[in-house]
């Protein structure tokens, strides 16, 4: 499977720090794991794919929601249509290796990035940029780690389930980027992509979006032994997120995935904490200080353990910037399906 990361926060941060600067960053990994709370031993040798593959290498890519184009755009342009498309960079190269990578990272800030890394889980599947995440709909960006099982069995329903601009905006050939097509279908009738939409529209479309795809593998044949769905899915536009945990049958584990409203400080090189030990110092700020913020990922990336919990099988997590300046930390925890919905794109 493969390795995603996602920080959101009130205040900028480098991507840098994010993506490359811990000793267990997404970087690490590739082929390096730390799993609290999860039971590598307890999958038998024969699974189809195990939920946390050992090696991830098959693609990176980052998606940074940086807010300069905002301030270009002329003054009486609605506030509405002056939200800017992420960055997005794809590439096939090994992370370390990626010159571009560094630099892009250690010069943008910003209060949304995203990082993933591609483990491809057929043998035979194709390896291209265009099949690299984060996948882009609008302002939208989705992360997934995880397969659809029957994905050839269910390809041509699931196309047609879609809308046409849905289609029309699916590049590659993967699960994941038709799984972002259905799932912004759904949202669509709300509004185009590059508006915002409310955390009740993204919940109803991610539910509509999960239960779709488990009816077609249902028609189209059920799950063989050692055979399941998976979805660990990231959804944002840098200013609402939603995140999920999920396998199915639910007797299955599905990838781990971990979440901290604390880790910022850690993260940020301009606090006094660091990433990676408490007899290690970085900027001269107070953690305290450090604004409200949500980071989840396939693995902690700090070397608190304390500071990072193990999301729960079946849940999915909305919080956005705006419900973190409520006071609180603005996170919704739910279950994602309790139970199918018709496999209609009209529901």
């Amino acid at each position: 499977m493969c390795r995603w990361i996602a920080f959101l926060s009130q205040e900028q941060i480098l991507a840098s720090d994010v993506i490359l600067r811990p000793k267990h960053s997404l970087l690490k990994q590739i082929d390096e794991h730390y799993l609290p709370g999860i039971k590598l031993e307890s999958y038998p040798t024969n699974e189809h794919s195990p939920p946390n593959n050992l090696t991830n290498i098959d693609g990176f890519g980052i998606g940074i929601y940086t807010s300069a184009a905002e301030r270009h755009v002329q003054e009486d342009v609605p506030k509405e249509d002056q939200r800017t498309m992420p960055l997005v960079y794809r590439s096939l190269l090994a992370p370390v290796h990626d010159r571009n990578l560094q630099s892009l990272t250690t010069n943008l800030e910003a209060k949304c990035v995203l990082g993933h890394i591609r483990a491809v889980h057929s043998q035979g599947a194709p390896v291209s940029e265009s099949d690299t995440h984060p996948f882009q709909f609008g302002r939208w960006l989705l992360m997934h780690n995880g397969q659809v099982d029957r994905f050839k069995s269910i390809h041509i329903p699931l196309l047609q389930l879609m809308s046409k601009r849905a289609r029309e905006n699916i590049k590659g050939t993967t699960d994941s980027e038709h799984i972002a097509g259905l799932f912004f279908t759904f949202l669509e009738p709300k509004g185009p992509w590059t508006k915002s939409h409310t955390l009740a529209e993204l919940r109803t479309a991610f539910r509509s979006t999960v239960a779709s795809i488990q009816g077609l593998v249902e028609c189209f044949g059920g799950y063989e032994p050692h055979h399941w769905t998976s979805l660990n899915i990231c959804i944002t536009d840098g200013e609402c997120l939603l995140a999920s945990r999920f396998a199915y049958p639910a007797s299955r584990d599905p990838p781990s995935l971990y979440w901290s409203t604390v880790a910022g400080p850690h993260l940020s090189q301009r606090y006094s904490n660091h990433p990676d030990s408490p007899e290690l110092y970085d900027g001269s700020r107070n953690p305290s200080l450090h604004g409200a913020h949500f980071v989840v990922g396939s693995e902690p990336m700090t070397y608190r353990k304390e500071d990072w919990k193990l999301m729960e099988p079946g849940q999915m997590v909305l919080t956005s910037l705006a419900a973190m300046e409520k006071g609180d930390e603005g996170l919704a925890f739910e279950h994602i399906n309790d139970g199918f919905y018709p496999v209609s794109r009209e529901q």
